[in-house]
């Protein structure tokens, strides 16, 4: 006879209601993600003790999680965590899910970082993360090179406050700004040598906004306008207003924005502009070095 109460039972009926919603492309691990949070054990004590009896509680946890899955939600809201670079972030609602395609901007940053200062025998780098959602990107940067003087801005007040706990959870020492892009800044105070952005760049009547995980990600983090560029073209437009000579901005984009976000920095005095794939071979980030500051003498 069929225990219903044990672990192995309950998964497998998990797997069913996953296998039949349509909702993941990888319904067993979720099953099992969800079975481990409900019990608070790792996902190796499901397969050590698959006959074990829950309790009441944790049966109703169990359901109560399948039943967010079920309707969509992403396993990472579902956890309140993600990992990125190796490092476990929280996220909530208030902040997009960090990807792995990201990734690849994060490694180009520390790699543009390193050669800054090797070229200018600088002491710090001084580094801005535009728009740091969970603080993923800056936070990454930081975590790989202690040295530099690390900036991060966002405007939501709620998505701040999850990417400062990220960094006290890391033990990394970033300063946080809330503002709208560069609003609070002022260029005669805040100068950065690399400024970094994954801003949004969806276009808003794209129907992927209603599909999978986007449809529960923050809209104002995602869409931009019509052509997904608005975001863009105002970075574009402003940074090197905070950039000193010869810094560099790095911006991720869709992967067929690669040549407007090219003619965009060309239009705003950037040079050695190259663009890099992500890990599918998709335009993924461009990056551009300033020819000269705005708020300097040319």
């Amino acid at each position: 006879m069929l225990n219903k109460t044990s672990i192995h039972y309950l998964i497998n009926y998990a797997l069913q209601k996953l296998l039949s919603s349509g909702v993941t492309d990888s319904p067993k691990i979720d099953a099992e993600i969800l079975m481990a949070k409900a019990i608070k054990k790792n996902r190796s004590y499901l397969y050590t003790w698959p006959e074990k009896q829950l309790s009441t509680n944790e049966i109703n946890e169990f359901r109560f999680l399948l039943s967010s899955r079920l309707i969509g939600k992403p396993i990472a809201y579902i956890l309140g965590k993600k990992e990125f670079w190796g490092l476990e972030f929280k996220v909530n609602e208030s902040t997009l899910i960090p990807r792995p395609d990201t990734e690849i901007v994060v490694d180009k940053a520390i790699e543009l970082a390193k050669k800054i200062q090797q070229n200018n025998t600088l002491d710090k780098v001084k580094v801005l993360d535009l728009g740091t959602g969970s603080g993923a990107i800056i936070c990454s940067i930081k975590h790989e090179l202690k040295n530099i003087d690390a900036f991060a801005i966002e405007v939501d007040k709620v998505a701040i406050k999850i990417a400062k706990i990220n960094a006290q959870n890391l033990s990394l020492d970033i300063n946080f700004i809330k503002s709208n892009w560069f609003n609070e800044l002022k260029p005669s105070s805040h100068l950065f040598n690399l400024i970094v952005a994954n801003p949004p760049y969806i276009e808003e009547q794209d129907q992927h906004l209603k599909q999978g995980d986007l449809k529960f990600e923050p809209i104002s983090a995602l869409a931009s306008g019509k052509d997904g560029l608005r975001d863009i073209t105002h970075i574009c437009q402003q940074a090197s207003k905070f950039l000193v000579n010869n810094g560099w901005l790095l911006i991720e984009h869709g992967y067929n924005q690669a040549h407007k976000v090219k003619e965009l920095m060309q239009q705003n005095d950037f040079g050695k502009i190259e663009t890099i794939k992500d890990h599918g071979g998709n335009d993924r980030a461009t990056l551009g070095n300033l020819m000269y500051a705005k708020n300097k003498t040319k």
